[in-house]
């Protein structure tokens, strides 16, 4: 949830490959994923976040249309059918 709230403030965001955050979101178009804990390789990608202004840009454009895409109101009704709940 705190990566869904990130990125809908539009904040860049460079992250593990857990969870199902490669499932959801798309490397370099919305997030920046790197695949271990490597200290050096998370320096490296937050370094380029902040040294690349059209990647970092592209980032917190992208990211907020992602976020949208699973507002509560929008995935309400696809909850509620997946669990069979009725009002």
């Amino acid at each position: 949830m705190a990566v869904m709230e990130v990125a809908a403030a539009g904040i860049p965001i460079a992250s593990t490959q857990v969870g199902e955050l490669p499932l959801v979101w798309n490397h370099e178009n919305e997030i920046l994923l790197f695949p271990n804990n490597s200290a050096e390789e998370i320096a490296s990608n937050i370094d380029r976040i902040f040294s690349d202004s059209q990647f970092s840009n592209s980032l917190r454009r992208n990211s907020p249309i992602k976020a949208e895409k699973y507002d509560w109101t929008l995935i309400k009704e696809q909850w509620l059918q997946l669990l069979d709940y009725d009002l």
